[in-house]
């Protein structure tokens, strides 16, 4: 299935029509986008090693630390993969909305507790 996947994703960025070319606020928007998501991860990871449940249903209430970075590499590429075949305009939207969705995501974990935690 993840095989699958990304095959579709690399078959729709390979045929893809020509865009216009990135503004800045695309790629902050973008960088903001994904610094969400990667949040996310962190605050999920800190929830899975304290035995929260997930609440994503994609993950299952119990994912291993293995599928969650998977599911995340995943997203990253597919989050900015959509957001280069879109149009100008959509783009902002897509990159904005994705912003939005995903701070309210990281201010939920942080509001039951979870923490980034960054151990090498």
């Amino acid at each position: 299935m993840r095989t699958l996947l990304l095959l579709a994703l690399l078959s729709a960025w390979l045929a893809r029509p020509a865009t216009p070319q990135w503004r800045p606020e695309h790629k902050v928007l973008a960088a903001t986008a994904v610094t969400m998501l990667l949040l996310d991860h962190f605050t999920t990871v800190d929830g899975i090693k304290r035995g929260y449940r997930e609440s994503n249903p994609l993950l299952g209430p119990h994912p291993s630390l293995g599928r969650l970075n998977t599911f995340t590499a995943l997203e990253i590429m597919a989050e900015l993969g959509i957001g280069a075949l879109l149009p100008d305009r959509a783009r902002t939207i897509w990159f904005a909305v994705l912003t939005g969705m995903e701070f309210g995501y990281v201010w939920h974990n942080f509001a039951v507790g979870l923490h980034v935690k960054f151990r090498l």
